[in-house]
């Protein structure tokens, strides 16, 4: 990490608190303070401070994912949402979908005309090309960057 990052603080706000051994793997980190609420109540993300954050990312929650797949992406868009509303305009997020209809729900709907199939259509969303949002699939990718 360059040394603009290795002092940056990092707010993880959940609804549960880590185990031992997640806390004490993303501690070795340094700077990373845990903050239990939900993202969905802006009270929780006045408390992490979400309105002077340089970047956040949303991460589906894989149980509403195994509950009901229609409905899979619904809080991650209304998390991002609420980010998006309370941040400064330079706050980028990252969102993950676990469907990639949902794409077009972040950012810019509009596709780059391609006729090809669907799933192709979903990546040529400028919300997907601009990185605002991934797929679950392609997380490890991500964070081995």
């Amino acid at each position: 990490r360059n040394s603009s990052c290795r002092d940056m603080p990092v707010v993880i706000l959940t609804d549960s608190n880590p185990s031992p051994y997640e806390r004490h793997l993303l501690e070795k980190f340094g700077n990373i303070h845990f903050i239990k609420g939900s993202p969905l109540r802006r009270k929780d993300l006045y408390r992490a401070k979400v309105e002077s954050a340089k970047r956040c990312v949303v991460l589906c929650d894989s149980t509403r994912c195994e509950q009901s797949s229609d409905t899979a992406d619904a809080a991650s868009l209304m998390i991002a949402l609420n980010i998006n509303s309370l941040c400064m305009d330079d706050c980028f997020v990252l969102v993950e979908c676990m469907y990639r209809e949902t794409f077009k729900m972040i950012r810019e709907s509009d596709t780059v005309k391609n006729k090809q199939e669907d799933y192709v259509q979903a990546l040529m969303r400028p919300s997907f090309m601009s990185g605002n949002v991934f797929t679950s699939s392609s997380l490890d990718t991500i964070l081995c960057q």
